[in-house]
């Protein structure tokens, strides 16, 4: 199983378009760049309702974006890494959301 996992992984390398960088995911942001944050996929993926109220989650000038900035706006800020609250950054600034 090993060897079957190693040759998968150099393909996968080896094929990869050079184009794409590191870690991107074309679903993982909204379509301003502003990541989108787990809370806000489990909110969507969980609720009937808004996927039959809004088919474009994706669109930062759509519908569902103006329902979140209103109902959720905290869901629009960057999640706080756990390493900012470390001892060590206690007393470090925020960045302004």
């Amino acid at each position: 199983m090993l060897e079957l996992w190693s040759w998968y992984r150099r393909q996968i390398a080896r094929w990869q378009p050079t184009a794409i960088p590191p870690g991107y995911w074309h679903y993982g942001s909204f379509s301003n760049g502003v990541m989108i944050r787990q809370e806000v996929r489990l909110l969507y993926r969980e609720s009937r309702n808004l996927r039959a109220a809004f088919d474009d989650p994706y669109d930062a000038g759509g519908p569902f974006h103006a329902w979140l900035s209103q109902a959720y706006p905290e869901l629009l800020r960057p999640p706080i890494c756990s390493a900012a609250l470390a001892p060590d950054h206690a007393h470090a600034e925020q960045p302004d959301a």
